[in-house]
């Protein structure tokens, strides 16, 4: 179960996917078709990439002390649900990126590039449309 953002106890909002390496802890929301969940946090007033942000704000470096760089990336159909942003504090970059899934299929070097693209012209064939 996740801790909350805002509170540390259980039950917080599931991360949808992440990745560590060395210096760099990635946590990404990813949505298909719908959009980011507003309402969110201890007092309603923040939604999920905001949560995830100030996650790597303020426990960031303390549980991750040899990462350098934090990344909140949104993945959508459109693009759009998050407003790119860079910060640094303390040496940290806290950096915000927004991505569509057509342009991550894009990357010719993913070592499963041709796989991901045909998965993504086969959901886009088999989901509703807009």
């Amino acid at each position: 179960m996740n801790a909350h953002p805002d509170t540390l106890v259980p039950g917080g909002p599931e991360i949808d996917f992440g990745v560590q390496t060395d210096d760099l802890f990635m946590l990404g929301e990813a949505k298909w078709r719908s959009s980011v969940g507003a309402a969110q946090g201890v007092n309603r007033d923040k939604d999920q990439v905001t949560l995830r942000r100030e996650f790597c704000e303020r426990y960031g470096r303390r549980l991750l002390p040899t990462v350098k760089h934090f990344v909140v990336l949104g993945v959508s159909w459109k693009g759009g649900i998050t407003t790119q942003a860079q910060s640094e504090s303390a040496g940290v970059c806290l950096y915000a990126r927004d991505c569509t899934w057509r342009a991550l299929a894009e990357i010719s070097s993913h070592p499963r590039h041709d796989e991901l693209r045909q998965y993504l012209e086969w959901k886009i064939r088999n989901s509703l449309s807009d």
